[in-house]
């Protein structure tokens, strides 16, 4: 625009618009009792799906970290296909905000990180999951919540290996691997059947 001035009002008012959109979203996924839909995470999830339930920022998280990053033959990109995060929405939902703001809202994107990798194995899709728990670890709100988190290391059972990865948030991450894994904790695709099948042919 030519007009100078013009261009700078709207430009503020880009800006304020921006900003007060950012801040509602903040508020209505910390507060979702707050309002008329209640809870915001879904309470029917798809059948096969290994996340119980996800926020609504879940998929935002995945599209941001997967944007014009090529991800090989092991997963694919499907966490958050179809869904574009707009350009600077997430760090500017971190940034400036106080930590009990975005506590609740974190604890419930590292549960669903945990629910997105605990039964994958490294034939599938474990680099999203993985990516985006990096990128909230290297918030310094992200990293707090996380080390206050109740899941960090989960208390009242029996802790051994197994176990600790199975319940708790790291511990999936670390799970992931191409060995054939023990019956009950056994995640998909099956590494083994696949070895076996590959040496059938």
């Amino acid at each position: 625009m030519k007009d100078k001035t013009i261009r700078s009002g709207m430009e503020s008012a880009a800006k304020q618009a921006k900003k007060l959109a950012v801040s509602y979203a903040r508020i209505h996924l910390g507060n979702p009792d707050l309002f008329s839909n209640g809870n915001l995470r879904d309470s029917n999830p798809k059948a096969g799906s290994s996340v119980s339930s996800s926020s609504p920022l879940f998929p935002l998280l995945f599209a941001e970290v997967s944007n014009g990053v090529m991800l090989d033959g092991f997963g694919g990109n499907d966490c958050g296909s179809g869904v574009d995060c707009p350009r600077g929405f997430l760090e500017d939902f971190f940034k400036d905000s106080d930590f009990d703001t975005l506590e609740p809202i974190l604890k419930g994107l590292y549960e669903d990180l945990r629910g997105s990798v605990l039964k994958v194995s490294a034939l599938g899709n474990f680099q999203q999951p993985l990516r985006a728990l990096s990128y909230l670890v290297k918030l310094p709100v992200g990293a707090k919540s996380l080390v206050n988190h109740p899941w960090r290391i989960p208390k009242g059972v029996y802790l051994n290996g197994l176990v600790i990865e199975m319940t708790s948030i790291l511990g999936p991450f670390f799970h992931v691997s191409a060995l054939p894994d023990h019956t009950i904790f056994k995640s998909q695709p099956d590494v083994g059947q696949q070895c076996f099948s590959d040496a059938i042919h």
